[in-house]
């Protein structure tokens, strides 16, 4: 069964809210304003458990990937609520947005995790706006931050301002481009080949039914398991294959960029595309992660993640919309305990 989107419009009213409003408005849990917008947020700390954060996947990767590259690796880590990133104005060609954001602090359960980063890589989180990056020690390492060098993007055609401010016809079409077009052939033969599923297996599905998770003939969640540096990675949903994707084809060089906060874009673009592509059912919060290592060999990767989609569903579809969501959280759940191990209180 397909979730569709005969379902509420967007929250977001024609006009600002006055001050008084705006005031009530941050009185009420989960309820905030962006630019005078009021904004219902759905993500809260305190229900969250492993599996549930948008930092899972890339966390985990990175977990494998630092485990590997030696010991002059850093990890960087920020996430922002998707409401904040789809409503920063535009960006410019070079990737600087008109406003600044708020990072979402790491909750528990993700600082547990990036203490647990194997190796001896030093893992960092964000936190502050993204004009203003604090970044906060989560495990210390053998490197010196100071020597580590920052990357920039190898795919010089890509437009910041025009993936941010496409329409979803163009959204489709670049997609289309970089996952079985002229734009894979430049990938490695294993990424291109994962990048043609993610087409055919989320892309094309969600494109003629509005199928968000990928289900089996028996209604459950039944993941893409793509093989990313030795470690067997589920894709649930059409908003993982887009993070998967941007990660992907936009795979940095090595350049003099002169810190990670300068992919917030990225984030901005994602964000912006779920809530395009999908916006009754977009994640929450959207994170990335950038690994750089000063090895001989050289290393550069950055790694988008979603939380798990929060839909807005009539009452009798949420039991459905709960099913799911429990089955992708399971799926990221066996993830972590085969890259992580064993994990307090992980059940909720």
């Amino acid at each position: 069964m397909s979730l569709n989107s005969n379902v509420c419009d967007t929250p977001f009213p024609a006009k600002p809210l006055a001050d008084h409003q705006q005031k009530k408005a941050f009185q009420h849990p989960g309820i905030g304003y962006i630019n005078g917008f009021p904004v219902v947020q759905c993500w809260s700390e305190e229900l969250q458990a492993y599996g549930d954060c948008c930092e899972t996947l890339p966390l985990a990767i990175a977990a494998s990937i630092s485990s590997k590259i030696g010991p002059e690796t850093e990890v960087r880590s920020m996430a922002a609520f998707t409401s904040e990133l789809c409503h920063i104005g535009s960006i410019t060609d070079d990737g600087k947005p008109d406003l600044s954001i708020n990072l979402k602090q790491p909750c528990k359960k993700c600082k547990g995790l990036m203490e647990r980063i194997p190796g001896s890589a030093t893992m960092l989180a964000g936190s502050g706006t993204s004009q203003d990056v604090h970044w906060v020690t989560e495990k210390r390492g053998d490197v010196d931050n100071s020597l580590i060098r920052y990357v920039s993007l190898g795919y010089s055609r890509f437009s910041y301002s025009a993936a941010y401010a496409a329409n979803e016809e163009m959204i489709y079409e670049m997609i289309k481009i970089w996952t079985i077009g002229s734009v894979g052939v430049f990938v490695r033969a294993d990424i291109r080949e994962n990048l043609a599923t993610m087409w055919d297996e989320f892309i094309i599905p969600y494109r003629m039914k509005n199928t968000i998770f990928r289900l089996n003939t028996s209604g459950e969640v039944d993941p893409i398991m793509l093989h990313i540096n030795d470690t067997s990675v589920p894709i649930c949903t059409v908003f993982c294959a887009l993070a998967y994707i941007l990660s992907n084809v936009l795979e940095p060089s090595w350049g003099y960029r002169q810190s990670i906060s300068d992919f917030i874009p990225l984030m901005a673009i994602l964000a912006k595309w779920c809530e395009t592509l999908c916006p009754w059912g977009r994640p929450d919060v959207i994170s990335i992660v950038g690994i750089t290592s000063r090895t001989p060999e050289g290393m550069a990767r950055f790694l988008l993640g979603t939380t798990k989609p929060y839909l807005k569903l009539s009452q009798k579809h949420r039991s459905i919309r709960n099913q799911y969501r429990q089955g992708m959280k399971l799926c990221r759940l066996e993830l972590l305990e085969k890259v992580f191990g064993w994990l307090p209180d992980h059940r909720p």
